[in-house]
């Protein structure tokens, strides 16, 4: 495509841009506008973040060549595990909770000291009693016997490991070769920590031992560790399974072991499992005997080396489909029986994913078999686990004839994303949980990349600005953001973790370094990555270094030791005076007034790749977006009105074209943007406006699509009306609120919302997996906003004892009821809630909420009049 002119035009009448045959014109102050617009955010400041320093930068003469011309097109990429990231189009505000606060990095007592010893191998029988066949007693309970091969590097009389609510049986320590002396002498705990500790004869470094412990572990119903899940059969009766989610903490419940990441090993496990059930295991099966009568006993291959929170089990009475790689993996999709016809979809995706991952990183997949099952209760959206990846239902299954375009969507993507960790996290893992944005940010960025393989027509590289960059924007401006990388220790300082910032900011960022090194670069240092640490553990500092050894025009470290080491993203501010460019930087803040450790200061020279970025990245893309669809233009201009940098009425002028759009990448992004105005007007009079100027705009949209679903559509025209009907419902369109109610009519009579909210501690009728969107989607109707808080407040106690201090799940429902406070009412009524109160994991997610609704209320202050004015004066511009 030949570059389109961008022309100035100096004359002070001349206030507007107009479209002219051989380019735009437009005055200054228009040009000031674009300029600051086009270098503000991320998607253009990729080098200019490392280089720009704080003081003014001078050029004598303007660039006249593109330094990156030939380099290819910036290519982007849905709790852990793996969090509830709705492939739906959302158009909830952008303040969900970007926790955890950097906190200061110190050496927790809870850690285990690998110099002492670490483990070799692990050899693993488990026996779950599901129903009365093991007795009355041992019904939802396990046997367990490990034999778990440690080597010594120090003198020490004690073994230390990890249990959790685990009954020791006994306890035997050996050599593993020579004399055949029982060394063990009794054992104690620590619960603080959850420590096993063995204390023994003197053990001798430089020798080997065989630690054996026969236990008793229990298969509970917290959807962690080796836990019990059920359902109920065309029959109407209750089935039941065993299952497991070991990430990040829990492989301890399931048996004593070396529990964190930098520990890898063997596994060698059987399960013996009623004849009527089969067993899975992450090798593939060896063969299955007859064990005792009623029972048999089923062998797996040993592992290669990983760390335990990869292990995993299934013991049910599931069926699957089954296809062979063109590589030969033999691959399996499992569902309960009455399902199965559902698994299909996901069985295609997996087995092309697999196979151009393994192109991808010119590493062959190391497992003889990749097996994916949908279980009925599970706490993330999926799990990696090597060679057995566990699913909810809805993230596994899809059935065309009952399911949406939304629902296939996410299929594909959690599928994309969890194979992508079958080598960045289970064949290269992160040292310690401080690296986990380098597994999940790189399966977030990478899933995009699979899936826009499989499925081309779905845009897959433009749905990642909506859905992973616009999103982590807003949250990272916030002054209670945290870096990438950031220290943590305890439990539920890593659950917190496994946040927005980890995943979409972690994707990202290396979405950026694939565009700056170029797509064969990137992929050759990781291959040289992935080679060189296979079956290790590796950091962010390891990563820079194989990139860097492929490649010598970027210093890798220096560059991304910028982005992950410190919160936020810089602001570009770039005023020209003749022939020369003033260029400064600061830290982008929605709120200016947030207290931070400011470190965008003198970050280095502004070089001549950043000058050209300048231009090719940012005037001339403003130009040829400025006259037709300027998509994240619009999102950084609504994020600089925000942070007072900007005037409103440029940003909302920008979104007048809408009115005859047509296409869904430029209404997804803009229907984000505006949902933030649209939270904080829902209890002010400027909503009438705004609900004015959205029908206004929404109108040929909703007519083109229609609201009745056709599921032959193309998948993003049903993407599309999912918007359409969302928008048009929401701000009154007659026609889409009379369908809306006919078919709400055919399904109730009556109001549900406090009936609902009771549901979500009734495990009869919503699963524990999916109550926190009970309160969550009550909280995100203006209806039901007050009844959730009010629920939430006075249920609190209830609902901590339901999920347990360490769940995921608790960030997020603080975050869903209190994202619309913006009165100093709500703050008030918010601090009084924390107080004296434990809010496990969602400390620093309550803490968020405090921020956000000080930021909501300064921007009622500061700009509801303002905007409310600047859509009357829209409506009437448009004739609405």
């Amino acid at each position: 495509m030949a570059d389109n002119k961008f022309e100035v035009e100096d004359t002070e009448s001349n206030d507007s841009i107009e479209k002219k045959k051989d380019g735009v014109y437009c005055s200054t102050g228009k040009l000031f506008f674009c300029g600051l617009v086009a270098c503000c955010l991320i998607a253009g400041v990729g080098l200019i973040s490392y280089y720009v320093p704080d003081r003014t930068c001078t050029f004598d003469e303007l660039p006249t060549e593109n330094p990156l011309e030939g380099s290819p097109t910036m290519k982007p990429s849905d709790m852990i595990t793996e969090p509830q990231r709705s492939s739906t189009p959302h158009h909830m505000s952008s303040t969900e909770n970007p926790s955890p606060t950097p906190t200061e990095a110190f050496v927790w007592d809870g850690r285990l000291n690998p110099d002492i010893m670490t483990p070799r191998s692990y050899d693993l029988t488990l026996q779950p009693c599901l129903y009365y066949e093991c007795g009355e007693a041992m019904r939802f309970r396990f046997y367990g016997w490990v034999d778990i091969v440690i080597e010594v590097d120090e003198d020490t009389d004690q073994v230390v490991m990890h249990m959790v609510d685990i009954e020791i049986k006994s306890i035997s320590v050996k050599k593993l070769v020579g004399d055949d002396t029982e060394l063990y002498m009794d054992w104690s705990n620590d619960t603080l920590y959850e420590f096993l500790i063995i204390h023994t004869q003197t053990l001798m470094k430089r020798t080997d031992y065989r630690v054996s412990i026969e236990y008793i572990g229990i298969l509970q119903d917290g959807l962690a560790g080796f836990y019990r899940s059920s359902y109920k059969n065309a029959n109407g009766e209750t089935v039941w399974l065993a299952t497991s989610q070991m990430q990040a903490t829990d492989a301890r419940r399931a048996l004593p072991c070396w529990d964190e990441p930098g520990f890898r090993s063997t596994f060698e496990t059987s399960i013996i499992h009623m004849e009527n059930m089969t067993a899975l295991s992450n090798g593939i099966e060896l063969g299955t005997v007859d064990y005792e009568e009623g029972w048999k006993i089923t062998a797996f291959k040993t592992t290669p080396k990983m760390p335990t929170y990869l292990l995993a089990f299934v013991v049910s009475d599931f069926d699957y489909v089954e296809k062979n790689t063109t590589n030969g993996v033999r691959f399996r999709v499992w569902s309960r029986k009455d399902a199965i016809g559902s698994a299909n979809y996901g069985l295609e995706q997996g087995v092309e994913i697999l196979t151009y991952f393994e192109d991808y990183f010119g590493v062959p997949f190391p497992m003889d078999k990749q097996d994916m099952v949908a279980v009925p209760d599970f706490s993330a959206g999926a799990m990696e686990n090597w060679g057995l990846i566990l699913y909810r239902e809805t993230a596994l299954l899809y059935d065309p004839a009952e399911n949406s375009a939304a629902n296939k969507q996410r299929v594909a993507v959690v599928v994309s994303h969890e194979l992508a960790h079958q080598w960045f996290g289970n064949l290269v893992t992160p040292e310690w949980w401080d690296d986990l944005w380098l597994n999940e940010g790189f399966a977030s960025f990478v899933e995009y990349l699979g899936v826009d393989f499989t499925e081309p027509t779905w845009k897959m590289m433009e749905q990642f600005l909506a859905e992973d960059l616009h999103r982590v924007f807003a949250l990272d401006a916030l002054g209670s953001s945290h870096p990438v990388r950031v220290p943590v220790n305890s439990p539920a300082e890593i659950s917190e973790i496994f946040d927005t910032i980890s995943y979409a900011k972690g994707a990202s960022i290396i979405r950026m370094l694939n565009n700056i090194l170029s797509e064969e670069t990137f992929r050759r240092g990781l291959n040289r990555y992935l080679t060189h640490y296979s079956e290790g553990n590796a950091n962010s500092d390891k990563l820079w270094d194989a990139l860097n050894q492929v490649q010598d025009q970027y210093d890798v470290k220096k560059i991304m030791d910028t982005w992950t080491l410190q919160m936020g993203y810089p602001v570009i501010t770039v005023t020209r005076s003749g022939s020369t460019l003033n260029v400064q930087q600061s830290h982008f803040l929605i709120d200016p007034e947030s207290e931070v450790d400011d470190k965008y200061i003198d970050l280095g020279l502004f070089s001549k790749i950043t000058r050209a970025m300048l231009f090719t990245k940012g005037i001339l893309v403003i130009k040829r977006n400025a006259t037709r669809k300027p998509r994240g233009l619009i999102d950084d201009a609504f994020n600089l009105a925000r942070g007072g940098q900007l005037t409103y009425d440029i940003a909302l002028d920008m979104t007048k074209y809408l009115k005859n759009e047509l296409d869904f990448i430029p209404w997804e992004a803009t229907l984000t943007v505006f949902a933030y105005i649209r939270d904080m007007f829902s209890r002010n009079a400027g909503f009438g406006d705004l609900e004015k100027y959205m029908l206004c705009q929404i109108n040929t949209l909703y007519t083109a699509v229609g609201f009745e679903d056709d599921p032959n559509d193309a998948h993003l025209d049903q993407y599309n009306r999912i918007n359409a009907v969302d928008t048009a419902c929401y701000y009154g369109n007659e026609d889409c609120l009379a369908n809306a109610t006919r078919e709400y009519n055919e399904y109730m009579s009556d109001d549900i919302n406090e009936k609902y909210l009771n549901y979500m501690l009734d495990e009869t009728v919503v699963r524990k997996q999916d109550a926190s969107y009970v309160i969550r989607y009550v909280a995100r109707n203006y209806v039901g906003r007050a009844l959730a808080w009010d629920f939430l407040r006075s249920e609190w106690d209830t609902i901590f004892d339901f999920y347990g201090d360490s769940s995921f799940s608790f960030s997020n429902i603080i975050t869903d009821v209190t994202e619309q406070f913006n009165t100093e009412f709500d703050l008030e009524e918010l601090m009084k809630f924390g107080e004296g109160r434990n809010f496990g994991s969602a400390v620093r997610a309550y803490e968020q909420a405090i921020d956000q609704t000080k930021s909501n209320i300064a921007w009622m202050e500061r700009n509801a009049v303002t905007v409310a004015e600047t859509l009357a004066a829209s409506v009437a511009d448009l004739g609405c």
